[in-house]
């Protein structure tokens, strides 16, 4: 089951606010699947509530951890990461 909630995608920078030196993930199309996790950035609803008010090691720390989860969720995206 995917949860559709577009009212809720946040945007990839609150207005206002300086350009990040880390960038959002967010791609504005928040799915979540069965596992609590966007299948559009791979992030949890925890990371991109807490988005705005992370340190930039902090968002670092997230993307690196997104790219993994990336890589991991079909088989030829994780021999594809172990590669290289």
């Amino acid at each position: 089951m995917t949860d559709e909630s577009p009212a809720s995608c946040p945007a990839p920078r609150a207005p206002g606010l300086p350009s990040s030196p880390v960038p959002s993930p967010c791609l504005g199309i928040c799915k979540f699947n069965d596992g609590g996790f966007c299948n559009s950035c791979f992030r949890n609803t925890s990371e991109i509530v807490r988005w705005p008010t992370m340190a930039e090691v902090e968002k670092a720390f997230i993307v690196a951890t997104c790219a993994k989860r990336r890589a991991n969720q079909h088989p030829a995206r994780r021999m594809a990461a172990a590669a290289g």
